[in-house]
């Protein structure tokens, strides 16, 4: 008797949940185009933003390209230079890097208008690169990847942001290329950093490690980063 009343409400149960499906149309209506710049500065590179407009939700491609525009660089309110294009897609300065603890901002000219982005720069931590391990082992691709162990002491007075990233050069004997240059993937199992962005898997778009001294205020981190190069 009490097998047969839990069957009876278990079917009474889905009969309800699945007749209160309703499907409702929403008119998303025509959506105006918005640019976006995404840029991040750095006080050991080039000035780089890469520019996209944003689409509709039925649009299933990566990104919408943007419009040539021009785009201006001020340091400390003075004009320094106009940013160059490489693809018609990312802008960059031709000699412009910039400096630590200085004032920086974007104008942003196209069609629609002008836009303005300021920022400044931090001042650029020097940390202690305690230990490396080449082919430390391979990821699910077999693509064989290097351990770097980077030490650091964070500044308790004031909140900070940290990114890391990696940059190769050496010289290819075996194939007669000259030097190779490029950035290096990474990814890492730090709960520190990955308590913000997870960087535990890899992927080819992990050009970088960023993330706060939220865990870490004032305190001294080591920091376990593996990576490696698009020529190994």
């Amino acid at each position: 008797m009490i097998l047969r009343f839990v069957v009876s409400l278990l079917f009474l149960t889905i009969c309800m949940l699945t007749a209160c499906e309703t499907e409702v149309g929403i008119d998303v209506g025509k959506l105006n185009k918005h640019l976006v710049a995404n840029s991040l500065f750095s006080p050991d590179s080039l000035i780089k933003v890469r520019l996209s407009e944003t689409r509709d939700i039925f649009n299933e491609t990566e990104y919408q390209k943007a419009p040539l525009i021009d785009i201006f660089i001020y340091e400390n309110s003075e004009f320094v230079e106009k940013l160059i294009s490489e693809d018609g897609n990312i802008y960059s300065t031709e000699s412009l890097i910039p400096k630590p603890n200085s004032n920086y901002e974007l104008v942003i000219e196209s069609p629609t208008g002008q836009s303005r982005a300021l920022s400044t720069v931090p001042t650029q931590v020097v940390p202690d690169l305690s230990w490396i391990e080449r082919k430390a082992g391979r990821t699910e691709y077999d693509v064989v990847y290097h351990r770097l162990a980077i030490k650091f002491k964070d500044n308790d007075l004031e909140k900070n942001y940290y990114s890391i990233f990696l940059r190769f050069e050496y010289l290819d004997s075996l194939h007669g290329f000259g030097y190779l240059k490029g950035e290096s993937t990474l990814f890492c199992n730090d709960p520190i950093v990955n308590q913000e962005i997870d960087y535990s898997k890899h992927s080819d778009m992990n050009r970088q490690v960023v993330f706060s001294d939220e865990l870490i205020n004032g305190q001294s981190h080591e920091l376990w980063i593996n990576f490696f190069n698009i020529y190994s």
